[in-house]
């Protein structure tokens, strides 16, 4: 009779057991995306009073996480990438009811990369290259990007978005990948992400040549242009062409190296181009006067202008020309009336010029002067002297001094970069952070903090 009361009240229980309906969340044996706060969820067709919530890594060692009434549960803090196990205690007015024991595994996918760039890309302009790409990743993490020029690496640095600027060398090869660390210490590689930078051209006269320049990083090709007896003292690029200034005067040489035409005036002390509408004008001066000419066709310039001064340089905008003679500045409308002069002593030469401002070298330094209401008013000045070589790239200047310094501005006058060369240098061009020299070779050197953002 015992036996069977045990096996009725088995029965019983098996009866009640087997009425219970569970609803939870998430499922069981599911896997979950992760996330930094999981909410657990539950009920049964029962009326309860309260709720015991038990969880843990290991189902042999569940622990009790919450009494209560409610229905759900965030747990904060859980790492990926595992099992996690938990089960409920319902309280009603005359059982106790127990769940089996839930399964769930909490996955962090590994982290999506898209849009990289630049990769796969050939002839890259140098200048401002734009490091970017899209990463799809719910968790903290840190990103560092390397850099490699050919098989050198220049650059590791930790970012704090996904995007990095900075300005390369011309006709080099590059690799590049992006290093992700997560607060789970989980390290992720990406790349190598591959592409080149175009060559830069320029041209560049040597003693008494003028050479068209072709840079593949370190390699430099040089391939003559024109030739003459004496030494080129400067020149000016304009489309096919090259306005030389030699000892003798103007000489206009096409591309191909051969000559067009040439204008002779001694003792050029300065000249400028200005590109009109449909005209182009050479202005040159000789401390004797002023000169323009109408070189619109290369091939047949002509004199337009000649106005008696003792000018030593000159310049002009999209309203004045400007004038320097040794102790005046000089402004002239574009009528050839002089409108404006202003007293500066030891004045030697404008490098640069535009409707906003000019920047004119002195003896002993440089001042930088704007524009206002069609005068010219000082603004800023610099102490440098002894240049012997300069160049303006952008919103740059270089400038290379007697004893073989090399200072890089911004044109406010801001010191960019400084750098000191011990063979004799002899001139120089800018480019982006780049500086070609020559002294005995024609060589080139990045220099340290203009180039990258």
């Amino acid at each position: 009779m015992k036996k069977i009361l045990i096996i009725y009240f088995l029965f019983l229980v098996t009866i009640s057991f087997s009425n219970i309906i569970w609803e939870i969340n998430p499922s069981n044996f599911k896997v979950v995306e992760y996330n930094k706060f999981l909410t657990l969820s539950w009920n049964i067709n029962e009326k309860a009073n309260y709720y015991s919530l038990y969880f843990g890594e290991n189902e042999k060692g569940l622990k009790l996480i919450y009494n209560g009434e409610k229905t759900k549960y965030i747990i904060k803090g859980l790492k990926p990438n595992k099992n996690y196990y938990w089960k409920i205690k319902v309280y009603t007015k005359n059982d106790i009811i127990e769940s089996e024991i839930f399964r769930f595994y909490l996955q962090l996918k590994k982290p999506e990369i898209k849009n990289v760039y630049p990769n796969f890309k050939h002839d890259l302009e140098p200048d401002n290259v734009i490091f970017k790409w899209n990463l799809n990743y719910s968790i903290n993490y840190t990103i560092t990007i390397i850099l490699y020029k050919n098989n050198e690496k220049i650059i590791e640095k930790k970012l704090f978005k996904n995007e990095y600027t900075m300005n390369l060398i011309p006709g080099t090869n590059y690799k590049w990948y992006i290093i992700l660390n997560d607060e789970f210490e989980n390290k992720y590689t990406f790349g190598p992400y591959i592409f080149s930078t175009k060559p830069f051209n320029f041209l560049m006269n040597l003693k008494n040549t003028i050479y068209e320049i072709k840079t593949y990083g370190e390699y430099l090709e040089k391939k003559p242009i024109y030739t003459l007896n004496n030494d080129i003292e400067s020149f000016y690029e304009y489309k096919n062409f090259i306005i030389l200034k030699t000892e003798n005067g103007i000489e206009i040489v096409h591309k191909s190296g051969k000559k067009t035409s040439e204008i002779t005036v001694k003792n050029i002390k300065d000249y400028h181009i200005e590109k009109g509408k449909n005209e182009l004008l050479l202005y040159v001066v000789n401390g004797e006067g002023l000169k323009v000419f109408d070189i619109t066709n290369p091939y047949y310039p002509f004199l337009k202008k000649e106005i008696i001064g003792d000018f030593i340089s000159v310049s002009s905008n999209d309203f004045s020309i400007i004038l320097l003679s040794k102790n005046n500045l000089v402004l002239m409308d574009k009528n050839y009336k002089i409108y404006a002069k202003k007293g500066i002593e030891q004045l030697k030469k404008i490098i640069y010029n535009d409707d906003k401002m000019a920047i004119i070298v002195l003896a002993d330094k440089l001042i930088k002067c704007e524009y206002k209401n069609g005068m010219i008013y000082y603004k800023k000045e610099l102490a440098l002297s002894k240049i012997t070589s300069y160049d303006i790239y952008k919103n740059k200047i270089a400038f290379l001094t007697f004893n073989n310094e090399i200072y890089v501005y911004n044109m406010d006058f801001d010191l960019l970069d400084y750098t000191y060369l011990k063979e004799k240098i002899k001139t120089i061009k800018l480019y982006n952070n780049l500086i070609y020299y020559y002294s005995d070779n024609l060589k080139f050197m990045e220099m340290n903090n203009s180039g990258r953002k």
